[in-house]
């Protein structure tokens, strides 16, 4: 997989993306490549989250919020190309999945593999054995080219005067100069402070807002996380009881998620944000 274990403990790729480590999914059905990665990845600062096979990391995505995949492409199952089209398909429905990066790993060096790859649109395919700074710079490249495409949608996001994004099927509409919200053509009930928050949640989708941010926004007000957390907590539930009764969610957590000790992040099924 690697040329050897010393170029593992060796290697260091300087990050710039944040203190965050960058989760990194890797797919092998080979288990000694499989820890090869691991070890690598999680040696430079990276969360591996390893799967088997294509299936498996279908099912890893629904749990963890990536920042890149890194699969072997001949897997039992689902394969490497298989995956990359799941993963680009999940993208029409949340819009994450449509800026992570992917990197192809191939034991076999053929040349229509690899143009196939590119012709799918992959980051990167690496021919095995890989060595280890190889693999790293394409890891850092991958990552560092979405953060630049996400930091450009949150910037227009932050200057937009409407977000749409979808919800189970239901476009939820905001608009910044009428502080309103619409699921489909029905107006909600929100008031102006619950609109406030689901409208600074929405601006970063995905991204967590801390309780002093949203206060902050809803209130003015420079306090401590206790009694923001008291006064952004109503908000966030009738946020939720409202919109889940609107798109037919049992479960506004779904949606609309607590992420303990930091603050809120909205997870919709996509975001397409315009100006109007």
């Amino acid at each position: 997989m690697f040329d050897n274990m010393q170029d593992v403990q060796q290697v260091r790729v300087q990050r710039s993306w944040g203190d965050a480590p960058c989760k990194v999914l890797i797919v092998d059905d080979d288990a000694e490549s499989l820890k090869f990665l691991e070890y690598a990845l999680s040696r430079n600062g990276y969360e591996p989250i390893a799967a088997r096979d294509g299936e498996e990391a279908i099912e890893a995505l629904s749990k963890n919020r990536v920042d890149i995949v890194v699969s072997d492409i001949a897997m039992p199952r689902l394969n490497g190309y298989q995956l990359y089209q799941r993963i680009r398909e999940k993208g029409l429905e949340d819009v994450h999945y449509a800026f992570i990066p992917v990197i192809f790993l191939t034991a076999r060096g053929m040349d229509s593999d690899i143009r196939y790859a590119k012709s799918l649109g992959v980051n990167d395919c690496l021919i095995k054995p890989i060595p280890v700074k190889d693999l790293l710079a394409a890891v850092q490249g991958g990552v560092e080219s979405s953060q630049v495409i996400l930091r450009a949608l949150e910037h227009q996001a932050a200057h937009n005067k409407c977000i749409r994004f979808n919800i189970n099927g239901y476009e939820i509409r905001i608009d910044f100069t009428q502080n309103r919200v619409w699921c489909d053509n029905e107006e909600l009930a929100l008031t102006n402070r619950e609109v406030l928050v689901l409208r600074r949640l929405a601006q970063t989708p995905g991204k967590v807002v801390t309780i002093i941010e949203l206060v902050n926004v809803t209130h003015g007000l420079e306090t401590d996380n206790i009694e923001a957390g008291v006064i952004v907590r109503p908000l966030i539930r009738d946020i939720r009881n409202k919109l889940k009764s609107a798109v037919g969610i049992k479960d506004g957590s779904l949606f609309l998620q607590n992420v303990r000790g930091r603050g809120y992040m909205l997870t919709p099924g996509s975001v397409l944000e315009k100006n109007f």
